[in-house]
């Protein structure tokens, strides 16, 4: 797993028209792929969006995502009942599923919006890669599972897929 962090990139006009009085924490959007743009990896100064650096993968921590409690807005009394109870309403709670590491709305969670592998990952051994590989040589296989060079020498223990295989079943998005 990457030992870096994703975080806010301040150094071109990103967030140049961000105001955290209107729109919250920057910090909030870490997870939102339309801002990737805005964050960069610590590790290795990739955009947030870049699924991995030259020693292994970015994976996130699966962790639960909540926007502050919106500022009240004060509604005129001519506004009536319904613009009133829209403006109440609270911005939507979002956290990571653990199967697919997706961000996902909690209250808007499908039945199959969940694309993952169910079971972890196994040394091809019927592939080419290791045909030639000796482990008192070259060391142990299993330390290169997340290396993107040695990515076809493995594949996903369910499907027998590679490993850049979205997934193979769906589901719900899980806590």
């Amino acid at each position: 797993m990457c030992e870096g962090e994703k975080e806010a990139y301040h150094d071109d006009d990103f967030w140049a028209d961000h105001d955290e009085d209107c729109h919250g924490d920057i910090d909030n959007f870490i997870d939102d792929s339309d801002y990737a743009e805005g964050f960069k990896w610590s590790c290795c100064d990739e955009l947030g969006d870049n699924e991995g650096c030259k020693s292994t993968k970015h994976k996130a921590a699966v962790n639960e995502v909540r926007y502050p409690v919106p500022v009240p807005v004060s509604v005129p009394e001519s506004a009536g009942r319904k613009r009133k109870a829209e403006k109440e309403m609270e911005r939507p709670t979002y956290a990571r599923c653990r199967n697919c590491e997706r961000r996902f709305d909690v209250h808007d969670n499908e039945t199959k919006s969940c694309l993952h592998h169910p079971r972890g990952v196994d040394i091809d051994n019927e592939g080419e890669h290791w045909c030639d590989w000796d482990e008192d040589c070259h060391g142990d296989i299993w330390s290169l599972r997340d290396d993107p060079d040695h990515a076809d020498g493995f594949m996903w223990s369910c499907c027998e897929g590679p490993l850049d295989d979205p997934g193979c079943q769906k589901r719900r998005h899980e806590l």
